[in-house]
């Protein structure tokens, strides 16, 4: 994976379980080295040293700043994305 989707298991209102993917690059993007939510948003094309941090909890990288340089930012992944039914999902 190139880091763009975030894995999870998560739990229906049955209980019952399920892996459902969530395409962070359709979720975020890079605003001048700061990673913004945004749908469509394409942070991946000037992003690297993606990682989640915190117990995947927190998504970490490196972003191009627009003018050849780069900057490490974060965002806290459970700000938008929910657990829908047992399907992550942008809220």
């Amino acid at each position: 994976d190139d880091g763009r989707n975030l894995v999870a298991d998560c739990r229906n209102i049955n209980g019952h379980h399920r892996e459902s993917r969530l395409d962070l690059n359709a979720c975020l993007t890079n605003t001048n080295g700061t990673l913004r939510w945004a749908r469509g948003g394409n942070f991946r094309a000037s992003a690297r040293n993606v990682r989640l941090v915190d117990d995947g909890r927190v998504l970490e990288a490196e972003l191009g700043d627009g003018r050849g340089g780069w900057l490490r930012n974060h965002v806290r992944l459970d700000e938008r994305i929910e657990n829908a039914n047992g399907q992550l999902s942008m809220i």
